[in-house]
């Protein structure tokens, strides 16, 4: 066998590779009688038709199959030979075989990079340990004891978070708008419910929380609404009017007794219900600073990271990661879902740009963290991608019930995506690693 060996760049390399007929004759002896034992044809008993009949029928398939299995089989040969630790076996192309002759192909193959390990101990950055200040967990268990409030109807004005109900007209021009269109419950309407009071979760109409502060049941209202340019009744953005009209009813808000606040939370005492707030805004602090160091060490380590990558691992993580920054340039740039078809369409070139570049970006730091990983006795295995396949539809469920963990991670595995969402898992745990023991100060 004769190998001629070129560098292509990115981590890839070209074999061109020719045996001699005596180097490729046992492999397609092997096809040939593998034929001839099985061929069935008119005429002939099951393995009984001579050689010549079975060359005639299936040459051109036992030709494809020799190919093949001689690719295969010469293209190990040829990477043990040269000494090339592979990444992926790309392809081949230009074959040419005879039996008579022998084969000449040219095979690609990636191979794995060199690049030196960036310093991960002693890295620039500091763990900020979270707190939880007084004022702000008092804060988040009044928004907790709200969820529990009721409402009950009240002959008393209304004070703030009350609930009105009320009949009212106003000069809104809605001049061509159609019957069915929803700007017409703005114009006139005997049965409005809307929330009264200065800060409202939502304000119906604009104007009104203030307006209706302090009135209670019977009394007339007037005032003035201005609609924002981005109101989500598309016919009233920017319109101006008048409003006149009557409270009809009023629901004040009751607010849940200490007793029903903690049988609501299964709590034995409020101190306990702040403790558990406390912990759980702690946990959420902590996992946003690892979030946060998650991205400066990823920075740190994407400076120093600058060595090819092989391609067909780019093209895996393009993959993987496509759908995701598509998602995020629409979010950025589109204002609405007509425009989505046609802003990947007008930007596509800039779009695979992006991913390529980010893709490499993660090929470069799961090479880093194969070689930590190893140093740092740190795993990843194929039940760690379903777990994280589970816990992707577990955040899709609400969006789409029909995504499912097991769906998820068939088609990770039809993908060829195992390896790669464990190199991501690797990876994560030595960032994790780093914060744990390099940078979060020690629990005293």
């Amino acid at each position: 066998m004769k190998i001629d060996k070129k560098n292509e760049g990115d981590c890839r390399v070209r074999l061109t590779i020719t045996a001699p007929a005596e180097e490729t004759a046992e492999t397609y002896g092997k096809i040939l009688n593998t034929f001839m034992r099985n061929a069935q044809l008119r005429g002939f008993r099951k393995g009984k038709a001579p050689k010549d009949v079975i060359l005639r029928v299936f040459g051109p398939q036992i030709d494809a199959e020799a190919k093949r299995a001689l690719c295969s089989d010469l293209i190990d040969k040829a990477v043990a030979q040269e000494g090339l630790e592979v990444a992926a076996i790309v392809g081949a192309r230009d074959i040419t075989f005879s039996p008579g002759n022998g084969i000449e192909f040219t095979a690609f193959v990636d191979v794995e990079p060199t690049f030196k390990t960036p310093k991960y101990k002693g890295l620039p950055l500091k763990f900020k340990a979270p707190t939880v200040s007084d004022d702000e967990l008092e804060k988040q268990l009044s928004l907790l004891r709200e969820t529990f409030d009721t409402t009950a109807e009240s002959a008393e004005p209304m004070k703030d978070g009350d609930y009105a109900n009320i009949s009212f007209e106003s000069d809104l021009a809605l001049e061509g708008a159609a019957a069915d269109d929803p700007a017409a419950h703005y114009v006139k309407n005997e049965n409005f419910w809307l929330q009264v009071g200065e800060k409202p979760y939502y304000e119906a109409i604009p104007g009104s929380a203030k307006a209706l502060l302090g009135l209670k049941a019977g009394d007339d209202f007037s005032f003035e609404a201005s609609f924002a340019n981005d109101f989500h009744v598309e016919s009233l953005r920017g319109k101006k009017g008048s409003y006149k009209g009557k409270v009809m009813k009023v629901n004040a808000v009751v607010h849940a007794s200490d007793e029903d606040f903690c049988k609501g939370v299964q709590a034995a005492s409020i101190d306990e219900i702040r403790d558990r707030l406390r912990q759980r805004m702690l946990a959420e602090r902590e996992q946003q600073e690892r979030s946060r160091l998650h991205d400066e060490i990823d920075a740190i380590f994407t400076k120093k990271a600058t060595f090819d990558v092989p391609g067909s691992s780019v093209q895996i993580a393009a993959r993987a990661i496509g759908e995701r920054v598509i998602s995020r340039e629409i979010q950025g740039n589109v204002k609405g879902r007509d425009e989505v078809e046609s802003y990947v369409r007008d930007h596509a070139e800039e779009l695979h740009a992006k991913i390529d570049a980010e893709a490499k970006n993660y090929v470069r730091l799961n090479y880093i963290g194969r070689v930590l990983a190893k140093e740092l006795d740190i795993t990843a295995t194929e039940n760690d991608v379903r777990a994280l396949a589970d816990a992707e539809a577990q955040a899709y469920s609400r969006r789409d019930p029909s995504v499912s963990g097991e769906k998820i991670f068939a088609r990770i595995k039809k993908d060829g995506e195992i390896g790669y969402y464990q190199d991501r898992i690797r990876y994560s745990r030595v960032v994790d690693w780093i914060i744990d023991n390099d940078l979060k100060p020690a629990a005293k």
